[in-house]
């Protein structure tokens, strides 16, 4: 008889282990939590390629464009204000014009426009009165002055592009960027 042929153990493998509820809670709770996950992040792409959710949450990638803020006509009577009635009245119309940053800004100095027109009509206008024939020589003076006044009260940098209308009629006064509210006077 042929001697028996020698047997070659079997390799040892890594056992299996037996799959105890436990360990299947576990990669049950990873497999939700990833897909979550992966969920959760094509949904936040998508709404801020689309710009839309909550204000603030999602902001736009692109900084905001410059906007140009337009007031309405605001009369200054240039022979100051009295109750006589000999008096005769000197009328001229100013609009004040400022490019500010957003819109956010934009919507700040609108809130503010009844303190803009406060400046206007009480500290511009006695710099306009100093001025009597109304040569235009102070003009670069009187932006200044503007500019300066305007930045303190609205507590808003309008250092960039800043320019004052003044007009004899105010029919040829620009329209107004900010809405209008049923007080406004032209």
């Amino acid at each position: 008889m042929p001697p028996k042929p020698r047997t070659v153990p079997p390799r040892q493998t890594l056992s299996r282990r037996k799959k105890t509820p436990k360990t299947r809670l576990a990669k049950g709770a990873l497999l939700v939590a990833g897909a979550t996950t992966i969920l959760m992040v094509s949904c936040v792409t998508v709404g801020m390629a689309l710009e839309v959710g909550p204000s603030g949450l999602f902001r736009r990638l692109q900084p905001d464009e410059p906007r140009t803020v337009i007031t309405a006509s605001i009369a200054v009577d240039l022979g100051g204000y009295s109750i006589s009635p000999g008096k005769r009245d000197r009328y001229v119309w100013v609009t004040v014009a400022m490019k500010v940053p957003g819109p956010r800004q934009e919507a700040e100095i609108c809130r503010m426009m009844p303190r803009l027109r406060a400046v206007v009509v009480q500290e511009l206008a006695d710099k306009m009165r100093a001025d009597p024939e109304g040569s235009g020589a102070t003009a670069p003076a009187l932006i200044d002055f503007a500019r300066m006044r305007i930045t303190q009260v609205l507590d808003t940098d309008v250092g960039g592009e800043f320019g004052l209308l003044v007009l004899n009629d105010w029919r040829g006064a620009p329209f107004p960027s900010c809405p209008s509210e049923a007080n406004d006077e032209l």
